[in-house]
């Protein structure tokens, strides 16, 4: 097994992976239009609970994908976070990402006032000039 993958390239073994995914859910009920996203959660984390747990606001996917198309700015409160964006993607559309949890007067802020670093992120994002999508 470990020699086939060895010929493959990243495309072709995230593929396979998903391949499994699609097979390994069945027929698992998920809401129509959720199914990508389903899938990259249970991808990058092998945790197949996602399929029954993650719950979606109504037009969630829809207001995302628009939010994308118009150019998101994405902050997010974690770097792995923000490691999971595809961000060429998303600077095709003029998008970005943003995460401030590693910013040295975030963690200075927050030792002073006693909270988290990532309520002082969220502080940030909220003063912004522009709206962000909040990941997290």
């Amino acid at each position: 097994m470990k020699q086939e993958f060895e010929r493959l390239t990243p495309a072709q073994i995230e593929q396979r992976s998903f391949e499994i995914i699609i097979r390994e859910l069945g027929d698992t009920p998920l809401i129509p239009g959720t199914e990508p996203i389903v899938r990259r959660c249970i991808h990058t984390s092998a945790d197949f609970d996602y399929a029954k747990n993650l719950r979606f606001s109504p037009g969630a996917v829809e207001q995302g994908l628009a939010a994308v198309r118009d150019g998101a700015l994405i902050v997010t409160d974690t770097q792995m976070a923000a490691a999971g964006i595809n961000k060429k993607s998303l600077t095709r559309f003029g998008g970005e990402v943003r995460c401030f949890m590693s910013d040295p007067e975030v963690a200075r802020e927050a030792a002073e006032r006693g909270v988290t670093r990532a309520s002082v992120c969220m502080e940030r994002a909220a003063a912004l000039d522009r709206d962000p999508v909040i990941a997290v």
